[in-house]
């Protein structure tokens, strides 16, 4: 009994080092009884968390009747999960680039591209993004239309890449609560992502 508990205790270590060499085993929201890791600010969270937003924002950009390819000079805002701290929205805004802005009171009447799920699982990633369809007439309660798209990437032991992704029907995804970025908390060193995301 003794040698299996060791082996068990070995295969389970290994798996563990595997899992955080590849990008770790994370998701957000919080799921009752799971082992993942909820720290929104942790790990591989922010930098799967601002590729996806960035490959979106690029991909269904907050214009009407978007070009594929085209590149516009429209200001967003993109609202990060409850408890993202100051400095994961400083870095994952700052690498999405100029024109992404972190939610504030001052920022929420632009386009605003929400995150709603992040799932990590070693190599990869899936995040939920609910995207502003500029250009439709609102809905019966006179808001903005969104559409959730959910992006599915590959990385960890490199730069995190867009594989594939989802699109599902106007207004099917719920629109996540508005959080706005703390002002309190101290600043870290940026996070420094290689690649872009595409």
């Amino acid at each position: 009994m003794k040698t299996t508990g060791w082996m068990l205790a070995a295969v389970v270590g290994v798996a563990a080092v595997l899992a955080g060499c590849h990008g770790g085993y994370s998701s957000w929201p919080p799921v009752g009884g799971n082992t993942a890791d909820n720290n929104i600010n942790g790990g591989s969270m922010p930098v799967v968390m601002a590729t996806a937003l960035r490959w979106t924002a690029r991909r269904y950009p907050p214009v009407a009747e978007p070009e594929v390819g085209m590149e516009y000079d429209v200001a967003f805002a993109v609202n990060l999960p409850p408890g993202s701290s100051d400095a994961t929205y400083e870095n994952v805004v700052g690498w999405i680039g100029p024109l992404a802005n972190p939610m504030t009171p001052q920022t929420e009447s632009l386009p605003t591209y929400h995150v709603r799920r992040v799932e990590i699982r070693g190599p990869v990633a899936e995040v939920d993004v609910v995207r502003p369809v500029v250009g439709l007439t609102p809905g019966p309660d006179g808001q903005t239309v969104y559409q959730g798209v959910t992006v599915l990437m590959r990385g960890g032991q490199h730069p995190w890449k867009v594989e594939s992704h989802r699109v599902f029907p106007l207004g099917m995804m719920d629109v996540p609560a508005r959080t706005y970025k703390p002002e309190t908390m101290p600043a870290s060193e940026p996070m420094r992502p290689s690649g872009d995301g595409r």
